[in-house]
């Protein structure tokens, strides 16, 4: 049996959406990054 695709259609409007979410998602990603105090580990002593 063949696998569903998860891809659909989509419009040019949609496209521009998506990447404009895409962009804010990566925008914040580098903000956070960014933050020197900001450690998801543990500092190592």
């Amino acid at each position: 049996m063949a696998k569903a695709s998860r891809t659909r259609p989509a419009s040019k409007q949609d496209a521009r959406t998506r990447l404009r979410t895409a962009q804010a998602y990566l925008e914040v990603a580098d903000l956070v990054a960014a933050e020197e105090e900001r450690s998801e580990m543990p500092r190592a002593i």
